[in-house]
């Protein structure tokens, strides 16, 4: 091939570097596809969350006004998850968005309040299986940063019915790093947390670690401040089983992955209630199989209080 055929072959490769805009799509095209939009899918919409989490992107915590309004819409979520209409005015006063649908996945109706991550109001989103009465709080507080913690979280969202999914809004780094909510406990994700936690439902947290930070383990579960209970010893009982190399906190050496700063755990620690630290190694984090059989491992494990 002559060098003046490359330079055109490479150059239809790569329009934009070589100075010609890619065509538009027709208007045909986009008129059909806004005559047939997708239908809303939950793992989409969380993802953009964590793809939009910038560590210079915008943050402010909340007013204790705000906090107490949050408070309020998540009790009344808790009175009647299935009620939209009756408890978005409260989550839409606080910025949040409300998209409902039917999962692809699942086939099981949900909500999901979201907030807009571009404002300063970046409180994240909650997500709400609608086919049943929430029994389980499902975390993840550092999405960006904890790489693929998002898809786990929707995963065991998918996988458990009766989970309610929590995703902070923005990086940990944002704003200083006023935005490590599992470390304010000004935050909306904490404001949030305490409130379905006063209501009795454990909390699952999850976070992710390099693995050479913890090299003889592809977990840690931790119970925090909080007390050790049949939850926190069904879930590593549950992961060994599973084939998982297992750090339990409470008898092991597990460095600075034990999760007893975290402000959430502390908080359940004060209320008396079920709170689970989980931390999961990159190589389990990075590999769809071994996601897999995580979600299907703690999906697996039976939610009792003492």
């Amino acid at each position: 091939m002559t060098a003046l055929r490359l330079a055109v072959v490479a150059c239809l490769g790569f329009l934009a570097a070589c100075g010609t805009a890619p065509p538009s799509p027709s208007p045909r095209v986009e008129q059909s596809a806004m005559a047939n939009p997708e239908p809303p899918n939950p793992a989409t919409l969380v993802r953009q969350i964590a793809l939009q989490a910038d560590p210079l992107g915008p943050y402010r915590d909340p007013t204790a006004d705000e906090r107490r309004i949050a408070g309020k819409a998540v009790e009344e979520l808790l009175a009647d998850p299935g009620d939209t209409g009756g408890h978005s005015g409260a989550f839409a006063s606080l910025g949040f968005s409300l998209t409902t649908g039917t999962d692809p996945v699942t086939d099981r109706d949900f909500a999901l309040y979201r907030a807009d991550s571009s404002t300063q109001r970046s409180w994240g989103a909650v997500l709400v299986d609608l086919s049943t009465k929430p029994d389980l709080v499902v975390e993840v507080p550092h999405p960006g940063f904890d790489v693929n913690t998002d898809v786990i979280g929707v995963d065991l969202f998918r996988a458990r019915p009766g989970s309610l999914l929590l995703i902070a809004g923005a990086h940990r780094q944002a704003s200083q790093g006023q935005a490590d909510v599992a470390h304010n406990d000004q935050s909306m994700f904490h404001a949030i947390a305490t409130t379905l936690a006063e209501h009795g439902l454990p909390q699952l947290q999850l976070h992710g670690f390099a693995d050479a930070n913890l090299p003889d383990a592809d977990v840690a579960v931790s119970n925090g401040s909080a007390e050790v209970v049949s939850l926190h010893r069904g879930i590593v009982e549950r992961l060994r089983r599973s084939g998982f190399t297992v750090c339990a906190a409470w008898r092991d050496e597990c460095g600075r992955l034990e999760g007893t700063t975290n402000a959430q755990g502390q908080a359940a620690a004060e209320q008396g209630e079920v709170f689970v630290h989980l931390e999961a190694s990159w190589s389990v984090r990075g590999d769809e199989l071994r996601r897999d059989q995580l979600v299907s491992a703690l999906a697996a494990v039976a939610i009792k209080r003492s």
